[in-house]
């Protein structure tokens, strides 16, 4: 019984370790890695929704739309009457203001030039670095000016005539204030945190929950202008507005993916595998008791449902890092083209070096003279689209000057005209070296000693300088001096006008997404203005302020669509733009997302559907089977079980009607061993006597039978046979055969055993094959005699008031080779007293636990003496029997559970007459 029990714990601890320990172990490993995937998912999600939301309070609040706001309004007060309104900040000095405000306005209205005292003076008032012909060229567009020494901005637009003009110089509050307004009015419903910190004033504005954060803020500021601060409940966001303004936006993360997260995860990974210990002994016995069909689909559903769960995780898993390669490969494309695009525009210039290479080689060898020039010049003019051309003679005389309309300023010119002059040394010597004009001698010789002046000693190259906030690219080349006229040839490129001549040439355009460019300073959008443009200037401002690449998402009519903006490198004062192509995006993996449903589905349908044909398969021949043995129970041996296939339960059918086929010699061997109990027992005077024997249906093992003796005794006989059927069957009849020839002829009840040990051999047995007691009864005492071969220990109780005990000794079965005669044991029956045989599988018939009976057990009812009764002694089926009470005891404690070997005899002695 205890490796009975052993070896089931071990087998339950084998199917816990297979079905709830690795599955929790591989479930939770896999459980962390999505979970992971998913808080990283959910944090770049969330960290893109803030950087967008920063990116439009930013926009929405920046100083330039205020400007435009007030022009739109004093454009309305005016109305459609009177010339166009100027609105100004109080000025320093107002008259002085005034007046050159005035002539800003006409320039506006009528496009009359600019002298260059009228220049001066406005660029005095306004700042350097402000140019009125670009401004005048994009009304509506807010310009960046210095006013009575602070930022303000310059917007102006047509009036209602076409000599007049609105114009509005508008100096807006601090940002810190215009962002707060933005984040009030943004962050109405408490979707997020936000905080505008002002380092100036020392003063922040913003939600209570985030004011306790506020000095670790303002330290993270000092150290980097922006970037992201996190926590482990949150992700705050830092973005620089300008030297002294921060922004801060916190967003909550939700409790899937925090940190602990994992950790509770694994607590309730383990807490569920306790709970599953603790009621898988129960469910494997529940098990056990389900029927086949409900057994095949408990097992199929767990074979199929854990392995196609940890599929869909994974498949889940693998489907959002691909989504976030996709993603990531397609943002480094369209940053891959952008600057492929950025770094076209140099192609571009060397496009026009060539082209005025060309020109000055065609001139050089042709030796045209400057009349014959008109028209190759104009030609040059259409093709180029130079701001200024400049021809000199061989005296340094300028023979042709072309200047466009952004080509305002005449004393940029001169300052220009005689740096090339000089460079046509050295001088024929009938002329004289042209002397440089006294006004502009400083601002000779400073550009001479500056960056710009340093271009102009390359000849033959297009170079880049910068002067007054512009960019200019310069051209020079000098023809040989054996030409008879011309002297040099030079061209000047404003940047604006050449980077729009290249959008014109070479428009925007790409494979991994739609390619836009923004030009800051007249905000156009090449080469057509874009949906989402709130989304789209956000953007462009936000990579434009800090001065690299910026991600995001941006509106479009087709739903929210990844974005890159890249700030020109060659193209400066451009950002360029790529809007993902829908194919680069990770939409598309929502189709592979539907086709992973759709596997699992038919993976269920299909397991489903092989369930349908196991379950079919397996029962079908089970109830044939089932059929075939409750035939056989009924002794209907004329069907036998149909066999299908050839797997092993066609095996058990075809061994079950061979059983089928033997079945008339199981009979006749059952009917051989019912024959060997006798139908009475015989007349008893003083002593009365009682047999049982267990009714279980089969042929068994169990013998009983007795014989008259000399002298008026009596002999019993009790054995068994190991085994069932017919070799048993024909054991005892060899037996019987013995004793029943022994006693017939008249031979002493001692010589018995001997004579069986003998002749048992001489039939060929040569092993331990039967178990006998033999019972000399002798009424005249009353005693008895008992001798034993291989049968267990009888029990004695001598008379009514004394315990019982086990008499005889350890003996060899018959047919042993070992086998010695057994000693006769001699005892006295006193009133009430009695003797019990049993055999062994009476004492050894385990109860459903696996317990045996046992002796004491046996020993103990015993010793009880048993109440007489009246009426028929043999084992008949009567109600009267003295055996009652054991065989009782016995059947409870079997509940059932005979193995057909269970045997007992009773002699006992009576008082009075026999019963």
């Amino acid at each position: 019984m205890a490796r009975e029990a052993d070896g089931s714990w071990r087998i339950i601890a084998g199917l816990w370790a297979v079905l709830v320990f690795i599955p929790l172990l591989l479930g939770g490993w896999i459980l962390h890695g999505v979970l992971g995937q998913v808080a990283a998912a959910t944090c770049q999600a969330i960290a893109r929704d803030l950087e967008r939301a920063a990116r439009r309070l930013l926009h929405r609040s920046h100083p330039s739309h205020a400007a435009v706001r007030e022009l739109q309004t004093a454009m309305a007060e005016a109305g459609a009457t009177g010339s166009g309104p100027v609105r100004l900040p109080p000025p320093a000095d107002p008259r002085a203001s005034q007046a050159v405000i005035h002539r800003l306005q006409e320039f506006f209205a009528t496009g009359r030039p600019l002298d260059t005292t009228a220049l001066l003076r406005v660029r005095h008032r306004l700042g350097w670095a402000f140019n009125p012909m670009v401004t005048r060229e994009h009304p509506w567009i807010p310009e960046e000016i210095r006013w009575n020494g602070r930022p303000a901005w310059l917007v102006w637009a047509p009036g209602p005539g076409r000599t007049t003009a609105s114009l509005v110089i508008a100096q807006p509050p601090p940002v810190a204030d215009l962002l707060r307004a933005a984040c009030q009015t943004s962050f109405e419903q408490g979707r997020w945190e936000w905080l505008v910190i002002d380092r100036a004033s020392r003063r922040w504005w913003g939600s209570r929950a985030l004011a306790a954060d506020l000095r670790p803020l303002l330290a993270g500021s000092r150290q980097r202008p922006r970037g992201w601060l996190p926590t482990p409940h949150a992700l705050t966001l830092l973005e620089s507005v300008d030297r002294t303004t921060r922004l801060a936006l916190r967003a909550a993360l939700p409790w899937p993916v925090r940190a602990e997260t994992h950790a509770w995860l694994w607590f309730g990974l383990a807490m569920a595998g306790v709970a599953a210990t603790l009621v898988f002994p129960r469910l494997c016995r529940r098990y056990l008791t389900w029927s086949l069909r409900w057994k095949l689909l408990g097992l199929l559903a767990y074979l199929i449902l854990v392995p196609l769960a940890g599929g869909l995780l994974l498949g889940c898993s693998f489907l959002d890092a691909r989504r976030l390669s996709l993603e990531q490969q397609g943002l480094d494309d369209a940053l891959a083209e952008l600057e492929r695009y950025d770094a076209s525009f140099l192609q571009y210039l060397r496009t026009l070096e060539i082209r005025l290479d060309r020109f000055h080689a065609a001139v050089a060898t042709g030796r045209a003279g400057p009349a014959t020039l008109t028209a190759p010049l104009a030609a040059l003019i259409r093709a180029v689209g130079p701001d200024r051309l400049v021809l000199l003679d061989r005296g340094a005389r300028l023979l042709f000057d072309h200047c466009s309309t952004f080509r305002y300023e005449a004393l940029m010119n001169e300052v220009g005209t005689a740096i090339l002059q000089q460079h046509l040394e050295p001088y024929p010597p009938d002329q004289d070296r042209p002397a440089i004009a006294p006004r502009f001698k400083l601002i000779h010789d400073t550009l001479m000693n500056s960056a710009w002046g340093s271009h102009y000693q390359v000849e033959g190259a297009l170079q880049r300088f910068t002067h007054g906030g512009q960019t200019f690219y310069t051209y020079w080349r000098r023809f040989p001096r054996r030409h008879p006229s011309l002297g040099l040839l030079a061209a000047d490129f404003f940047h604006d006008p050449t980077v729009r001549a290249f959008f014109a040439r070479h428009r925007p355009g790409g494979t991994a997404g739609r390619l836009l460019v923004w030009h800051r300073r007249s905000r156009t959008w090449y080469p057509a203005r874009p949906a989402g443009l709130d989304d789209l200037e956000a953007l462009v401002e936000a990579a434009d302020r800090r001065g690299e690449a910026v991600r995001g998402e941006v509106d479009q009519p087709d739903g929210p669509t990844l974005a890159i903006a890249l700030p020109g490198h060659r193209l400066r004062g451009c950002v360029l733009v790529s809007l993902l192509a829908p194919e680069r995006q990770p939409r598309p993996l929502a189709g592979r997302r539907q086709l992973l449903g759709v596997g699992a589905g038919l993976a269920l349908a299909v397991a489903l559907a092989c369930w349908l044909l196991l379950a079919q398969g397996i029962l079908d021949p089970i109830r044939e089977i089932l059929a075939g043995i409750a035939r056989l129970r009924r002794l209907d041996t004329a069907h036998p079980i149909p066999v299908m296939g050839d797997d092993e339960l066609a095996t058990l059918a075809r061994g079950i009607n061979r059983m089928m086929t033997i079945s008339d010699e199981l009979d006749l061997a059952r009917v051989v061993q019912r024959a060997f109990v006798p139908a009475h027992l015989p007349p008893l005077s003083r002593v009365r006597a009682a047999f049982w024997e267990s009714s279980r249906l089969g042929v068994g093992g169990c013998f009983f039978d007795w014989y008259p003796g000399p002298d008026g005794t009596w002999v019993f006989l009790l054995g068994t046979a190991p085994g069932q059927g017919i070799r048993a069957a024909l054991l005892l009849a060899m037996v019987k055969a013995l004793a029943f020839l022994h006693f017939r002829e008249g031979r002493p009840p001692g010589e018995f055993l001997r004579r069986a040990r003998e002749a048992l051999p001489a039939l060929g047995l040569t092993q331990a094959c039967c178990s006998l007691a033999l019972v000399h009864l002798d009424e005249r005492g009353p005693s008895v005699t008992v001798m034993a071969a291989g049968a267990p220990f009888a029990l004695w109780r001598r008379g009514a008031q004394d315990e019982a005990c086990f008499v005889g000794q350890p003996t060899s079965p018959l047919g042993a080779a070992t086998a010695v005669d057994p000693e006769p044991i001699r005892l006295e029956l006193a009133a009430g007293g009695g003797l019990l045989l049993f055999t062994h599988g009476l004492v050894n018939a385990p109860d459903p636990e696996g317990k045996p009976w046992g002796h004491d057990a046996l020993r103990a009812l015993f010793s009880r003496p048993i109440v007489p009764q009246t009426g028929e002694l043999a084992g008949s089926g009567t109600t009267d029997d003295p055996l009652r009470p054991l065989r009782e005891a016995f059947q409870r404690h079997v509940r059932g559970g005979e193995q057909g070997k269970e045997g007992m005899f009773l002699l006992e002695r009576v008082e009075g007459p026999p019963a």
